[in-house]
């Protein structure tokens, strides 16, 4: 089995305790902001520092004072679930992709790897961090769902509630995003924009989004 050795039992399993989830809260939020901080922009001793180290800084994802998160070159068991999760990730497989085939792979033991799911959140989170701009989650009712950790905790409890769709970003929709000022919402102002170009295409709203 390739389980990469954590180095804090207390993120380390299944169920962890209130404290600990509003750590790793801290730790998944910061790997989805747009740009990585120092440290994950994270001080002092709390929890979160713990978490941080035993599932960023000792697996090689992360780096002390770093601002880059490594996917490659990693120890041959920690790379198994990076690749693991980025495989996921590219399927694209829209009717079909629910996080539940992720998580068998990465939770089944006969599957090689048997991760605690107190730790997947953090792992998710890092390797979303480069796919997030096109990355979509949508729950059962096939709306989409803000890319936070909130919405990475709520995948962890029932994985097949949700799925994920990895928008095809094609040079024209890069070239509206960079000379747009819709920022983070550019990929649903570019939905829009589409829509009013043709009715035949529908764009797909989302509630969170408050750019317009």
């Amino acid at each position: 089995v390739y389980t990469p050795r954590i180095n804090n039992e207390l993120i380390n399993k299944n169920n962890i305790t209130a404290p600990l989830f509003n750590a790793r809260n801290k730790v998944l939020n910061a790997l989805l902001q747009n740009e990585i901080k120092p440290n994950l922009g994270l001080t002092g001793s709390g929890p979160e520092i713990n978490v941080m180290r035993a599932t960023l800084f000792s697996t090689g994802i992360m780096s002390e004072n770093s601002t880059n998160i490594k996917l490659e070159e990693l120890t041959p068991n920690v790379q198994l679930i990076v690749d693991k999760i980025k495989k996921f990730f590219m399927a694209n497989e829209e009717n079909d992709n629910s996080f539940s085939k992720l998580y068998d792979e990465l939770v089944l033991p006969e599957n090689g790897i048997g991760l605690k799911l107190g730790v997947i959140p953090v792992f998710i989170a890092a390797v979303l961090h480069n796919y997030k701009q096109h990355a979509v989650v949508l729950n059962t009712s096939n709306k989409e769902l803000e890319i936070k950790a909130e919405t990475l905790e709520n995948i962890n409890k029932v994985p097949s509630a949700y799925k994920f769709v990895l928008e095809n970003w094609n040079n024209e929709k890069q070239e509206y995003e960079k000379n747009s000022n819709h920022g983070p919402c550019a990929r649903i102002a570019y939905g829009l924009h589409q829509e009013r170009k043709s009715i035949a295409h529908p764009a797909r709203h989302s509630l969170w989004c408050t750019c317009f």
